[in-house]
């Protein structure tokens, strides 16, 4: 079972398929995956699912599953999860637990997978493709989230009475805190670009607090220089299909006199005269 990338995938087509050992495609996933690329879900949140959906293949693989997936299979899923080690490598022991050569999945990397499994089973029931009729990820009625003042309510009068709800198979998370780069780590990376453009967008990401889809996104016409400014637009135009995360646009300033300089050093000396964007 692995995840196989698609070069040049078509408008409405995923960008990865989920294939089984014999190289066959993974039909229910296949087009769940295409209903995403239909909803406009960016890339890398169409491979996230399939990843995602790749390690509930897996367990059913193992424990050899032949009814249907209940909620109890559910349970032993995420107890599956939260014993097997990631592929990536332990980066602070002290902050991971480490089993065998890699560390265990995160908490919120559990739930994530998840929410995952729990949307791909809605898709499989509203498909009448699953022969069980609730969702195996159960869900019970979020009572404090009810509470809330300015929680999302229906434009119309006679609409259903939405409740929200929250997962009941989940791991408790931490908030952990913020690890930014130190001052002499950025310097000394920044002593190792060898273009204007890398610089330009790096001094943009690290002033801006930019994210790499929406940095390399940007256009002269989203770059204010007399207000010290950039708009941050949700596009899907890009040569190389790459998005942003948000769909939402947003306006940053940039009041460290460190970011336009190195764009406007990039656009005076680097920047080809027919580039799409920055």
């Amino acid at each position: 079972m692995r995840v196989v990338k698609v070069t040049s995938p078509k408008p409405g087509e995923p960008c990865v398929r989920l294939v089984d050992a014999a190289g066959e495609l993974v039909a229910e996933v296949d087009e769940f995956l295409r209903l995403l690329a239909v909803r406009a879900y960016s890339p890398n949140t169409v491979r996230a699912y399939a990843h995602d959906l790749q390690k509930l293949f897996l367990f059913l693989g193992e424990v050899e599953l032949t009814a249907e997936f209940t909620p109890a299979r559910a349970t032993e899923f995420l107890l599956w999860l939260r014993l097997v080690s990631s592929s990536r490598r332990a980066q602070r022991l002290d902050l991971a637990v480490v089993a065998g050569q890699g560390r265990v999945l995160s908490p919120k990397t559990c739930n994530r997978i998840m929410a995952a499994v729990s949307s791909f089973y809605e898709f499989l029931i509203a498909r009448e493709v699953y022969s069980g009729r609730d969702n195996p990820i159960v869900k019970v009625a979020d009572q404090a989230a009810a509470r809330v003042p300015g929680r999302y309510r229906p434009p119309l009068d006679n609409a259903g009475k939405q409740r929200p709800v929250r997962r009941v198979l989940r791991v408790k998370t931490v908030e952990a805190v913020p690890r930014p780069m130190t001052s002499e780590t950025y310097s000394a990376l920044l002593g190792v670009l060898r273009t204007r453009r890398d610089r330009a967008l790096l001094e943009l990401m690290w002033e801006g607090g930019l994210r790499t889809g929406e940095v390399l996104g940007l256009q002269l016409e989203d770059i204010s220089y007399g207000r010290r400014r950039i708009t941050v637009r949700k596009r899907d135009d890009h040569p190389r299909r790459v998005q942003q995360k948000s769909r939402r646009d947003r306006v940053v300033d940039l009041l460290e006199d460190r970011a336009l300089p190195a764009v406007n050093d990039y656009m005076m000396r680097e920047r080809p005269a027919d580039a799409e964007c920055l």
